[in-house]
């Protein structure tokens, strides 16, 4: 879920990030999207652009970020002079990817624009985006794509429409990983994909009519991923959608990752807790603490709940998991929760926030349920009395036991939870406070009461973070102040800040420096790798 992107990101930035085999040269074929930060990389593009067969030679990809304006965009992709424009869509860029398309329609009606991706393989009829377009790819594209190239480059481009891509044979695919250029293994997130598909059924999601999960064999992923190695890659983020679903293959991989040596500095998997076990936890506490990061999707703690949504499973079996990944390995722990599924109010979910805070797990990532075309979700919405909204990204306005309220209320939860429980800034003072209150009920209050301060969920500098929970916790809790100052300045210690915040220092020892604070409180500064410093406060 997630989703979306986490694990090794580094600062955003506006330029656009442009790989072709000739550079400076004119594309016959441009490959582009607009990815959320400049950190992230698209894998679809490079499985396009890969099996391109004689054509790959003359593709650029082009990747942007949510930072650039579409019409920027256009102007350097048309200044490839491309006869063909692929376009990757997701729930996250649509608006940029929707005023891109229209504005080429308008400027360069001659160059044909193919769209691909989950936001428009599934788009209802007469969809403004999916009309903008020349072509759209249903389904896995690499050699639909391919096959459309040809056709339209030979001069016999089929009538515009939709094509549905068949699915292709794994084995018959040139898989991508050579066309991560050297910036991206210097400066971008390497993603890896050794399988396809689900073994799971959830009804919020897109994998839940595919009809079985493909896996790469892992002697062919481990070749293509020995290259990226000796040129430089020493970070990995799996895209499986469940990656302990097959034991032996999981087994495989983290085998291999681990003989690579101490060089490997992150590696991120999406699993499901429920299916954690022995030798899983085994081969996962082979590597040092804090290089394996798992992105645990939980999404909900009652058992009815799943049963709704066709999640299989147990509830209580995903916890005991997440305890031991905590209690016996030195992985980093990312759980999702989701807010708004059907049959669950607000009170059965703060049961499994708090159960979920007491499992160990370092992170919980609260998302707000949203509709997705092409799920059972989507079909089910109307007679599940599910309201979305009707702008991407599709998320819910309220349900039968979620009131319109109730889901702005989850919205701030979110925002704010991420600022203070999952940035690592704060463990002493939030350990001091679940003392005295729920987790969940503690931080709701929280939440409304920043709201009602005018704090928003963005723009908040983490001094500010440390002033309005400090105001918050001596005055609304019951806490002694002495005691919330001295967990605050652990924590303000932690956080690597070079002065002493003036709130703090009536309740401070005088004439100590900050070195003998440190000193006396045992609280140097965390310093982790590059992208990885949240996790490196965490563990």
């Amino acid at each position: 879920m997630s989703n979306q992107e986490r694990g090794f990101a580094t600062p955003a930035r506006a330029d656009a990030k442009v790989s072709a085999a000739a550079p400076g040269a004119d594309a016959v074929i441009v490959l582009a999207t607009f990815n959320a930060r400049y950190a992230h990389t698209a894998l679809a593009l490079r499985c396009l652009q890969a099996n391109l067969g004689s054509w790959r030679g003359e593709t650029a990809i082009v990747e942007f970020t949510l930072e650039q304006r579409p019409l920027d965009a256009l102007e350097q992709v048309l200044a490839l002079r491309p006869r063909i424009i692929g376009l990757s869509v997701y729930l996250w860029n649509r608006s940029h990817c929707q005023a891109f398309a229209e504005a080429l329609r308008q400027v360069a009606p001659g160059i044909r624009l193919v769209l691909g991706g989950p936001e428009v393989s599934f788009a209802p009829p007469g969809d403004d985006l999916v009309q903008a377009a020349d072509y759209v790819i249903v389904g896995e594209g690499e050699q639909a794509f391919a096959t459309l190239c040809g056709e339209i480059l030979a001069g016999r481009a089929p009538t515009p429409g939709v094509v549905v891509a068949p699915l292709p044979q794994w084995s018959a695919l040139e898989l991508p990983y050579a066309d991560y250029t050297e910036m991206d293994l210097r400066q971008r997130t390497v993603y890896v994909e050794a399988s396809r598909g689900c073994p799971f059924r959830c009804a919020f999601c897109l994998s839940a009519d595919e009809p079985r999960v493909r896996r790469l064999p892992p002697a062919r992923l481990h070749a293509a991923l020995d290259t990226l190695w000796r040129r430089g890659a020493r970070a990995f983020k799996f895209l499986d959608r469940t990656f302990n679903a097959h034991l032996p293959t999981a087994l495989a991989h983290l085998h291999y990752l681990h003989a690579l040596g101490p060089e490997v500095s992150a590696l991120h998997f999406e699993i499901a807790p429920h299916l954690v076990s022995t030798p899983l936890i085994a081969a996962l506490a082979a590597f040092a603490p804090g290089v394996v990061q798992v992105e645990a999707g939980v999404q909900s703690l009652d058992a009815e709940v799943w049963q709704r949504i066709g999640r299989r499973g147990d509830p209580a079996r995903a916890l005991a998991g997440l305890q031991r990944l905590r209690q016996e390995t030195g992985v980093h722990i990312h759980a999702d929760l989701i807010v708004g599924l059907p049959g669950e109010d607000l009170a059965a979910f703060g049961r499994g926030f708090d159960a979920l805070m007491a499992s160990g797990a370092h992170e919980i990532q609260v998302g707000i349920l949203k509709r997705l075309w092409g799920t059972p979700l989507a079909r089910q919405a109307e007679g599940w009395s599910l309201v979305f909204a009707a702008a991407p990204p599709y998320e819910v306005l309220q349900t039968p036991h979620l009131t319109f309220q109730e889901v702005m209320h989850m919205r701030r939860f979110a925002r704010f939870w991420d600022l203070w429980g999952n940035s690592g800034h704060f463990t002493q003072s939030l350990a001091l406070w679940w003392q005295v209150v729920t987790p969940f009920a503690g931080f709701l209050a929280f939440s409304q009461w920043l709201h009602g301060q005018g704090v928003g969920g963005a723009g908040v500098s983490l001094q500010r973070r440390f002033e309005l929970i400090f105001s918050y916790l001596t005055t609304c809790t019951g806490l002694a102040p002495p005691a919330v100052a001295e967990a605050l300045l652990r924590d303000y210690l932690r956080a690597g800040r070079d002065d002493l915040p003036p709130f703090l220092r009536p309740f401070l020892p005088a004439g100590r420096s900050l070195a003998e604070l440190r000193d006396q409180l045992g609280c140097p500064a965390v310093r982790g790798s590059k992208g990885q410093a949240r996790q490196a406060r965490h563990l």
